[in-house]
């Protein structure tokens, strides 16, 4: 196990495990919303590419089953593994009001950047590209990039209305899930976001 990853995992310990809910929110300083841009659309374009790629794979070579077990085994590490290469990044995570795993819970600071999209879908408004804030927690300050997350075709297989959904992939979601919330979805719904927590030191 890396050093940089010992020190990502007690630094978020220390950030999120006491006060999640309970630092200041503002926007980021003009001179660093640029920089958190680009590490933000970095990370989430490394992230999305990965999983797809795996995606991909497990479809071709076993069906809409083998995708959602190559999901459940196979999202953490990759997510893992890209924050591990990125000294200015403590955190990835795709959280939803609607969640398929209950670890991926928001937060209180992710409820907000979830709400914030949800009110522009319900009021029919055009979603920007990213949604970021500036939390102070006592003497500790970091930066979250939010990237919002739709649904298309292939996510209505697993994420759709349950009764078009196909009687296996029920069944394996049910093995690997059973506390499963994240469905009923239309094509286009918001799904979620990518969260990204990224270190006050963003260069």
């Amino acid at each position: 196990m890396s050093t940089k990853y010992i020190f990502s995992s007690l630094l978020l310990l220390f950030l999120f495990s006491c006060s999640r809910d309970n630092g200041e929110i503002t926007n980021p300083p003009a001179k660093d919303v640029i920089n958190i841009i680009t590490t933000g659309e970095g990370v989430f374009k490394d992230l999305i590419t990965s999983l797809s790629s795996e995606l991909s794979t497990a479809i071709n070579d076993g069906g809409m089953k083998a995708a959602i077990n190559t999901c459940n085994i196979s999202a953490m590490p990759i997510t893992t593994s890209i924050y591990e290469d990125n000294h200015s990044i403590l955190n990835i995570k795709r959280t939803s009001f609607k969640v398929r795993n209950k670890n991926n819970k928001p937060d209180g600071y992710e409820k907000k950047a979830l709400q914030y999209f949800e009110e522009l879908e319900e009021f029919g408004k055009k979603f920007p590209s990213y949604y970021v804030q500036k939390i102070q927690e006592k003497n500790e300050v970091f930066f979250r990039y939010y990237k919002p997350l739709l649904i298309n075709e292939l996510c209505l297989n697993c994420h759709g209305v349950t009764d078009r959904m196909s009687a296996d992939i029920l069944q394996k979601l049910g093995e690997l899930y059973p506390d499963d919330n994240a469905n009923g979805y239309e094509l286009n719904n918001f799904r979620g976001v990518v969260s990204i927590t990224i270190s006050d030191e963003v260069q």
